[in-house]
């Protein structure tokens, strides 16, 4: 993408003006692709590592989540089914 970019300034091409609603939706879309890879990047690192994913405290073995998340998921995926 950054290639692409370099060439279309390049070529005198203009940059599309969008509108956004605030600064940070504007960051956000022009930085989407670089924040994904970010992000899975530590979700794979702190599987690996043995931190649940969704704050800093130990894994319960063989789970991705802390025990107060997995109960969490739990009592998510449970009101999930009944629906």
């Amino acid at each position: 993408m950054v290639w692409k970019e370099f060439l279309a300034r390049l070529k005198g091409k203009e940059e599309t003006t969008e509108e956004y609603n605030n600064r940070f939706l504007k960051f956000y879309h022009r930085n989407q692709k670089r924040l994904l890879k970010e992000r899975k990047k530590s979700y794979y690192d702190r599987r690996k590592e043995g931190i649940c994913v969704r704050c800093s405290e130990k894994v319960v073995p063989g789970i991705i989540f802390c025990p107060h998340h997995q109960q969490k998921q739990v009592e998510y995926n449970q009101k999930a089914r009944k629906s």
